[in-house]
């Protein structure tokens, strides 16, 4: 409702004092996602220590041996997820076990598109095209702060407050406008 139909100022002050109690939450909360978000940092670290990024070029054997290997994981874990899923009760291993899997899914299905990413970046075929969006990667954190203000004015109460009214086509094509911009 507050984003909706809020002014900034109530925005903020709801972020100040709950988003920022729900952030802490789905971090360290019972079922929360700090030892993956911890993990995925010290991924990062190494990864960045073995310049992977620098060269994985020279390793495109490994990179398609990646790609394939994440794709399966993710294909396979997903069924699984959603069984297990299908009944939702904190107090059940098989909602614990699942929970898993889905955190097993979700990197794995992050992983295929990183690593997708990077072996399609290898075809000699789409670089002129990737090419096209190095700069855009150049400026991500003022893309991020733009999109960012761009959307929640869109979005929120303090803007256009068209939160709720337009279809998934519709906030898909204006995501798109604003990244275009």
């Amino acid at each position: 409702q507050v984003a909706k139909y809020g002014n900034l100022w109530e925005v903020i002050q709801l972020n100040i004092e709950k988003g920022w109690l729900l952030k802490m939450a789905f971090q360290f909360d019972l079922f929360g996602r700090g030892y993956l978000t911890f993990a995925l940092f010290l991924l990062g670290l190494w990864l960045g220590r073995i310049r992977f990024f620098e060269h994985y070029g020279q390793r495109k054997k490994h990179l398609t041996q990646l790609l394939l290997g994440s794709a399966l994981l993710a294909l396979l874990s997903e069924p699984l997820r959603m069984e297990l899923l299908k009944t939702y009760d904190l107090r059940s291993w098989r909602t614990a076990i699942g929970l898993t899997v889905q955190d097993i899914h979700n990197l794995a299905l992050s992983a295929t598109l990183v690593f997708g990413f990077l072996w399609l970046s290898l075809q000699h075929q789409v670089q002129k095209g990737l090419a096209l969006l190095a700069p855009y990667g150049r400026t991500a954190l003022t893309n991020y702060f733009t999109q960012t203000l761009l959307g929640t004015c869109v979005f929120f109460g303090w803007g256009f407050g068209a939160l709720g009214d337009i279809g998934a086509a519709t906030a898909f094509g204006i995501g798109q406008g604003i990244t275009l911009l």
